[in-house]
């Protein structure tokens, strides 16, 4: 089931996507100097909240749906906790949500920053007054700014697709793809009175847009164990759009790359691993004609999700989301062009506003994991021979620190909700990859990805877990 809700969805995706990726994204001169439209947008946000709201009230029956004047009045007079659900809830579906709110001010004629104020407001909505549990201040941080990141990226990849000149027929599979990708903006379209027929757009620029998919499997090995996991079947995408060097300064997100791990198994999470990195502002310089630099401010999201494996049933490989991260950022390129040889390198140094990394400290029914504030590096190196394939190398550290002086006094979790277990957790990821190319579109990719994870707790036990896992699978480049 989950195999075919998977290839179902990415084709609905990859449909709109797929005409763009030999031509490049097209983007509208219009799509920046629109009129805004603050109270259709103030409007459709609070509507899309009621609209979700129902849904879980009605159709789902979530417990957490059935609310009163008792409960925002509650709400309002409790303030803002830290709440136990799981972490896909409160590091993927809110950013998501937010993202939705963010599309919705986006679609109406406001910038990246300008629809900040949307998402805020649509999450205070639904923290204070849609929920009958305390409002969560890592949901209104994850969807603000989470949200600002998910909107944006869905914004822009929807942009081509929207704007595809196909004919009618042709834009049924594309127009249902661009709903998957972001559903806020065909609704506010359809309002607007955009619809899918055909009209002439005046285009501004062609963005350049490389996607590729795989199709594996991850196995999963202990150093002191000579066990090994049974195999995972996965899908694996990766969208670049546009490429640094192109321009002299950079707009919000006018370079970004994305990278989903998708797992195909129930043995583990649904969403294997999501890495959003895109600039924010940005600017180049370049030394003759051979050395390229970009530096600039980059935001970040970061989500690694597993679950126990076969090979220690006692650990969980890596668990860490990082939805809220925003630092500085260098891309360096050396290019000979009589050379069919290329190396790259990029390092970040980001400041995580709000993240998540597992612990065994704080255990509840849906929760087992830290919340907190920290930091990250890392650090990347890309060598391309244009005949034979790519190597590639990379190593990330990311610090939460926890502090809650409650933490050592709660007995019991699910009526105390608290930021979690006091102290501060590392977790290190170095991965090297070897990708061979078989064809002008095919590749074959062996990746080699360490995990290590240090919790440092003042109240409670130290640990320490190391994991290592092979991916090996086949790459379509499109």
């Amino acid at each position: 089931m989950k195999f075919r809700f998977v290839i179902f969805i990415t084709f609905l995706i990859y449909s709109g996507l797929f005409s763009q990726c030999r031509t490049g994204l097209k983007i509208s001169v219009e799509d920046s100097v629109r009129v805004k439209r603050p109270v259709v947008s103030s409007s459709m946000v609070l509507a899309e909240d009621l609209m979700i709201w129902s849904i879980d009230r009605y159709i789902k029956k979530a417990e957490f749906s059935y609310i009163s004047f008792n409960t925002i009045k509650r709400n309002l007079k409790t303030g803002f906790v830290y709440d136990n659900d799981c972490m896909q809830t409160n590091m993927f579906d809110h950013p998501f949500h937010g993202g939705m709110n963010y599309n919705i001010a986006r679609s109406a004629g406001f910038n990246y920053w300008q629809s900040l104020p949307f998402n805020v407001g649509g999450s205070l909505v639904w923290e204070l007054f849609l929920e009958n549990e305390p409002p969560s201040l890592p949901d209104l941080i994850s969807s603000s700014i989470g949200g600002l990141l998910m909107g944006e990226v869905t914004y822009r990849l929807s942009s081509g697709i929207y704007l595809n000149q196909s004919h009618l027929l042709k834009r049924t599979g594309v127009e249902l793809g661009s709903f998957v990708l972001n559903p806020s903006r065909t609704l506010i379209r359809i309002i607007l009175g955009n619809n899918i027929s055909q009209k002439k757009i005046k285009f501004e620029e062609a963005i350049p847009l490389e996607v590729n998919a795989a199709l594996g499997f991850s196995i999963f090995m202990e150093n002191s164990n000579e066990r090994i996991s049974q195999l995972y079947p996965v899908f694996y995408t990766n969208i670049k759009y546009n490429q640094p060097f192109n321009h002299a300064k950079y707009k919000p997100f006018d370079f970004f790359n994305v990278n989903v791990a998708i797992n195909l198994s129930n043995r583990q999470p649904l969403l294997k691993k999501l890495i959003i990195e895109g600039v924010v502002w940005g600017k180049n310089k370049y030394y003759g004609d051979k050395i390229s630099l970009m530096y600039g401010v980059f935001q970040q999201y970061d989500y690694y999700d597993s679950n126990f494996t076969n090979v220690n049933e006692n650990i969980i490989p890596y668990k860490f989301a990082f939805p809220a991260s925003f630092g500085a950022g260098t891309i360096l390129h050396f290019n000979n062009k009589k050379s069919s040889t290329k190396l790259s390198t990029e390092l970040y140094m980001n400041f995580i506003m709000i993240g998540s990394s597992f612990t065994p400290n704080y255990l509840e029914k849906y929760r087992n994991y830290n919340f907190g504030y920290g930091y990250s590096q890392k650090f990347y190196l890309r060598i391309i021979n244009e005949k034979i394939g790519s190597f590639n190398l990379g190593l990330k550290y990311f610090n939460l620190i926890t502090e809650d002086k409650d933490s050592n006094q709660n007995e019991d979790l699910d009526d105390f909700e608290i930021e979690g277990d006091d102290g501060d957790i590392d977790n290190i990821v170095f991965n090297t990859e070897i990708e061979l190319y078989l064809t002008r579109k095919t590749s074959l990719s062996f990746c080699f990805d360490y995990f290590y994870r240090n919790i440092d707790s003042i109240y409670k036990q130290d640990s320490k877990s190391s994991m290592m896992e092979l991916n090996v699978g086949g790459i379509f480049y499109f």
